[in-house]
């Protein structure tokens, strides 16, 4: 990798991760947003449900250890695009789940997916970016969750009084699969 020198290169690599970032969380946090919604429309248990939650904060904390050892070998490129690509076919089966159960399953794997794209984006930050700038690209970057939270939040009940709950998780996949196809055309190697 190099350093980025060039404004317009470091513009568009903030704004492609700071994106990138933002369609995780909402691609991660989009069920605990509507878990109640779940619950009212499928009769399901919210203590059930939310095992899934459960399940997907453990399996994103063990994904960020294995995805930090597999980023030294693996390009970040591919490791975010593997992660996207999952997290939207998790998205889609969410709603086909017959019970919490495989909810929980799915939900799971997503965490790890998840886990697939933040060591990765820090390792190409730290290594095109340094001093003040790799630290002011890390606050802007990160600031992209904490903007795809707000969004899902926002949009999950007009979603929901559009199309239901399930709506939410296409919705989400949706967005997931037009950034994955940013990312493969935008990311450089």
């Amino acid at each position: 990798m190099y350093q980025l020198t060039d404004k317009k290169k470091i513009n568009a690599t903030i704004l492609l991760f700071a994106l990138t970032y933002m369609v995780s969380y909402m691609t991660r946090t989009n069920f605990g947003a509507i878990i109640s919604e779940i619950a009212e429309s499928t009769g399901f248990a919210n203590s059930l449900l939310a095992m899934s939650l459960t399940g997907s904060f453990i399996t994103y904390g063990v994904g960020q250890l294995f995805s930090g050892v597999l980023g030294d070998k693996v390009s970040p490129k591919k490791m975010v695009s593997i992660g996207l690509a999952v997290t939207v076919v998790i998205n889609l089966l969410v709603p086909l789940c017959p019970n919490p159960w495989w909810m929980l399953g799915a939900w799971s794997m997503n965490g790890f997916a998840q886990a697939m794209m933040w060591p990765p984006i820090v390792r190409i930050i730290t290594t095109a970016f340094s001093g003040d700038a790799c630290k002011k690209t890390m606050t802007t970057v990160s600031s992209g969750g904490y903007v795809g939270t707000i969004f899902i939040y926002l949009l999950a009940p007009l979603v929901i009084l559009f199309s239901g709950w399930k709506g939410v998780f296409i919705g989400s996949a949706i967005m997931g699969a037009v950034m994955l196809i940013v990312w493969q055309f935008a990311a450089k190697n």
